[in-house]
């Protein structure tokens, strides 16, 4: 296998670790426990009235999890999509070009979707001025930049959402907030689809290296070249950590054993077995 640097282990083991963190949200358990996003509308002609209702989650979950959500979209955090497209698959070794191949449909797919149209496309007007929300990511950004995290009073996102949810209890307000709610929602469950195919490519990824970190360790161990051996099997752990195999750490552990006893490392040894000790406790 060629070289992959830390660079692109620590950003395929972040966004591994925080996409497990997004879907156990309290906002992704509140979809799942309603069977997904429904909309209600019920219209009473003669009255020319009518209601409409949405299964959301509380604004407590929703901010929480948009704090998560957001960092996929940002081009320099070492989770998103912007980043592992420009700075990661670049340099993925051609061991991993089948899985490279996929995260790429997937990026491609999880980009597209951001362009398309709502599921609803609202035509309104403020200030005599038509609303410039026509894609998903008009919608996501508004929803994140708007009124949730780092909003400005004079930006477009900000508008648009004060429109929706000042006085979101007038008029004709309550139907076109409950519209916009459903937009996002929709988009971001949409995403968090694609995002779950790309998760199962990268842990498909972390999973080979592991593979890769302990064959190498051992032969290094065999040719007894213990600094290089030392080096893979901590490779090893700190992939298997990040994904929280702790069967697989405690074998790599046991094998460090064998480098630091030849070491004559007394007080390192004693450490690891109380390591492993530790780890198959909590599994049994």
């Amino acid at each position: 296998m060629e070289s992959i640097s830390k660079k692109s282990i620590d950003s395929l083991s972040t966004f591994h670790s925080k996409f497990r963190l997004l879907i156990n949200t309290k906002f992704i358990k509140h979809f799942q426990s309603q069977k997904g996003l429904n909309l209600h509308q019920i219209f009473y002609p003669q009255l020319k009235s009518g209601k409409i209702s949405l299964n959301e989650p509380s604004e407590e979950i929703t901010d929480a999890f948009l704090l998560h959500f957001r960092q996929f979209h940002l081009a320099k955090d070492v989770t998103s999509i912007k980043y592992i497209k420009k700075y990661i698959l670049p340099e993925l070794p051609n061991e991993f070009s089948v899985e490279k191949k996929k995260i790429e449909l997937y990026i491609k797919e999880f980009e597209e979707s951001l362009q398309n149209k709502p599921f609803i496309e609202l035509n309104l007007t403020v200030n005599n001025k038509k609303f410039d929300l026509n894609t998903n990511i008009d919608y996501i950004n508004t929803m994140i930049y708007g009124g949730k995290i780092h909003s400005s009073p004079d930006s477009t996102e900000r508008l648009y959402y004060d429109y929706f949810h000042k006085n979101s209890k007038e008029g004709f307000k309550p139907i076109t907030k409950r519209f916009f709610r459903f937009n996002v929602y929709s988009i971001i469950l949409e995403e968090i689809h694609i995002l779950g195919l790309l998760y199962n490519e990268v842990h498909t990824i972390l999973v080979k290296l592991i593979d890769f970190f302990r064959k190498k360790g051992k032969i290094f161990l065999k040719e007894s070249n213990l600094k290089s051996s030392l080096r893979h099997f901590k490779n090893a752990i700190y992939i298997a950590d990040q994904l929280e195999f702790r069967r697989s750490k405690a074998e790599i552990l046991e094998e460090l054993l064998i480098i630091h006893k030849k070491l004559k490392n007394q007080e390192k040894v004693n450490k690891i077995k109380e390591q492993v000790k530790v780890i198959k406790d909590s599994i049994t």
